[in-house]
């Protein structure tokens, strides 16, 4: 990783970055993969009428949801490594990449072939994080030396808006729910990243402070936040009506605490800046309409079998 604050050029930025793109675009796999699982199984559970604990408690009991749940560990374990040894601003964007591959694995599962509409915004997702990355050129930043006050002020944004999606979506149903819900988990799982990038940090100065200092314990309270969020986005409705705000909301989160919190650095000459906001746009549009191919929308709602008893 470069040195704070040193801004690395041609070859050298390129070989900086291979290390973390790849992680994270393996995290993003797995990721993608355990989204689709996971909401195929919520989704045919008992739904209830306001946030559910219990429906938590009904998913423990299906071994396949248990698999999606290993497939997001494993998927946030190679992004926070990512993270750890990347860019927040860097590694966000890569992460969005999940409905890349959550297509095929989708298509897989259904034994349907997706539509070329389908690959085609498959292909703009993959060509806006390429773009976005080489627009904005990344780096530099913190990870540790960041102030209480920042992190608070920080946390206090993110609550009152999660807060408010949250409202939003116990007063609709279905697809509208599904939608709040995600756009909820999305600043959720943003904020998640942030605090994953924090505890990375914190690990590489002192692992034994790491475990009686407050991220952690909050990284852990986070997590379990979105977990519960995005549980009862996909029970609400397929994945089509939450995913892709998760996929937008996330990174957008992520990006915005990189430099806010982080201090990351980007280019900020106007073609620099067109391009990387251009390139998010493509990227962006390349998730929503990925998440609505017929082959996503199928494997999750299609009938599964009842659990052993």
């Amino acid at each position: 990783m470069s040195p704070q604050g040193e801004s690395p050029n041609g070859l050298g930025y390129v070989a900086i970055m291979i290390w973390p793109v790849c992680l994270g675009l393996l995290g993003a796999a797995f990721l993608g993969g355990g989204f689709v699982i996971q909401q195929r199984e919520a989704a045919h559970s008992d739904p209830g009428s306001g946030l559910s604990l219990r429906l938590l408690g009904q998913l423990m009991h299906r071994r396949i949801w248990w698999v999606g749940v290993a497939s997001m560990v494993v998927g946030y374990v190679l992004a926070g490594w990512s993270l750890g040894s990347g860019n927040l601003v860097l590694v966000e964007p890569l992460i969005a990449a999940n409905m890349l591959f959550a297509l095929p694995i989708a298509a897989m599962w259904c034994r349907k072939r997706p539509s070329w509409r389908s690959m085609v915004a498959a292909f703009a997702l993959a060509g806006g994080v390429s773009g976005f990355v080489l627009a904005a050129r990344p780096n530099g930043g913190r990870s540790v030396s960041i102030p209480a006050n920042t992190w608070a002020a920080a946390g206090m944004a993110a609550a009152i808006v999660v807060a408010a999606m949250t409202v939003m979506a116990l007063r609709r149903r279905g697809n509208r729910r599904a939608g709040w819900l995600g756009a909820a988990t999305g600043i959720v799982y943003g904020m998640q990243d942030s605090l994953t990038r924090r505890v990375y940090g914190g690990i590489a100065h002192s692992a034994v402070d790491l475990l009686t200092s407050w991220p952690i314990w909050v990284l852990v309270g986070v997590g379990f936040l979105g977990v519960l969020l995005a549980q009862n986005a996909f029970d609400c409705a397929p994945l089509s009506a939450s995913l892709p705000a998760i996929s937008v909301l996330e990174p957008m989160t992520g990006i915005a605490l990189g430099i806010l919190v982080f201090h990351s650095h980007i280019r900020t000459d106007t073609f620099s800046l067109a391009m990387a906001a251009l390139s998010l746009l493509v990227m962006l549009g390349g998730a929503f309409a990925v998440s609505r191919s017929h082959v996503v929308e199928d494997m999750t709602t299609a009938p599964v079998p009842a659990p052993a008893a």
